[in-house]
């Protein structure tokens, strides 16, 4: 995908494919899970543009449902 141009990908963690989740460099957890997978990478990257977020405060950005959870650090 793309979207890890940008980012670095520290692991992947698989064990659970409904709360499949990449973690990266930075800390940062996605949890993104199996379903609708191109779509919600798609959702992930227009998260992410957005410049009203502040990536150093966020722990995890959860993508399995509805909309989009942002966890504060």
């Amino acid at each position: 995908s793309r979207f890890f141009d940008s980012y670095k990908l520290k692991a992947i963690d698989a064990t659970n494919l409904s709360e499949m989740a990449f973690y990266l460099d930075d800390g940062m957890e996605i949890r993104i899970g199996f379903e609708n997978f191109r779509d919600r990478l798609i959702k992930l990257k227009e998260t992410l543009k957005d410049t009203r977020l502040v990536k150093d405060k966020i722990k995890y950005i959860d993508l399995r449902f509805d909309g989009v959870t942002i966890g504060p650090k």
